[in-house]
């Protein structure tokens, strides 16, 4: 608990909710849709794993490994890396966190597995939202 208000990166646990916030109802996403009146602009499906590192400065961040596939057959691998605190509790400046992550970026484009990513500002959803003549 003295970790968490102090700001230290700290390792947790989630679980995929099925149901409604409001009252746990359980149904379907087609049935949520038609019961609240909503537009569904695209589905995929998402097997995600979290992978969190500290820099030798201590400043933690986090890769999300995502593989998405769409109920066509589409599919996307992304990786998406995000500031997730400091090891000793300290925040840095905003302007540092952004120079890191472009830095660690940089580094991934450099390495062999650079070959097969590209940078992007494209979303998961931006990107299933295309039509297959345009993807």
């Amino acid at each position: 608990d003295d970790a968490r208000t102090q700001g230290a990166a700290l390792l947790r646990s989630t679980q995929a909710s099925h149901t409604t916030d409001l009252d746990g109802l359980m149904m379907t996403p087609d049935e949520f849709i038609l019961a609240n009146r909503l537009t569904k602009l695209n589905e995929f499906t998402k097997v995600q794993r979290k992978i969190p590192i500290a820099l030798a400065n201590g400043h933690g961040f986090q890769f999300t490994l995502d593989r998405c596939t769409d109920p066509s057959g589409r599919s996307l691998a992304q990786i998406e890396i995000e500031f997730i605190g400091s090891t000793d509790g300290r925040a840095p400046r905003t302007e540092q966190v952004l120079e890191e992550i472009h830095n660690v970026a940089r580094t991934m484009l450099a390495s062999p597995l650079g070959a097969f990513i590209e940078s992007t500002h494209v979303s998961k959803h931006a990107f299933f939202a295309k039509d297959d003549a345009h993807a």
